[in-house]
């Protein structure tokens, strides 16, 4: 870092850093990030309300089911909207060429992504879960935390 910092000096650049460590996921939201930390007791004195940010959306839904069809009416309107799941659940191996649904609660269940060594007729690898077409047409919101 500090030979960028030396050539923003002698060329009189203007030089914006970014932390990726804590962006990944996030929307560049310092905000949301600051919100989260506080919420489970990283920093500060405890949990905060949400102050906003015109980059972030936070939405808090009734149940998984509420949050899907949100999200659903979020790709609709062009964003990229994907849920996401922490490591609470097993990530199973696909069976019969097809994706397990590992993520349950209550009566709405869900696959994880793909595991990377795997490869399932008509599913996309990990790695372009996110982004490949296929996914937004047939399952546009399924994604996995760091997975």
């Amino acid at each position: 870092m500090d030979v960028i910092r030396d050539a923003e000096r002698l060329h009189a650049a203007d030089v914006i850093e970014i932390d990726l460590n804590t962006q990944f996921r996030l929307g560049g939201s310092e905000a949301y990030f600051h919100w989260v930390q506080s919420l489970l007791g990283l920093v500060g004195d405890g949990p905060i309300g949400w102050q906003g940010d015109e980059r972030f959306e936070l939405y808090v839904a009734d149940s998984p089911r509420d949050m899907e069809a949100w999200l659903r009416s979020k790709n609709s309107e062009g964003f990229t909207a994907r849920l996401t799941a922490g490591f609470c659940w097993e990530w199973s191996d696909p069976i019969d060429g097809r994706l397990v649904d590992d993520v349950v609660i209550g009566d709405w269940r869900q696959p994880w992504n793909l595991k990377p060594e795997k490869r399932v007729a008509g599913i996309p690898s990990s790695s372009l879960w996110a982004s490949d077409p296929a996914v937004r047409h047939a399952h546009p919101i399924r994604g996995s935390q760091g997975r």
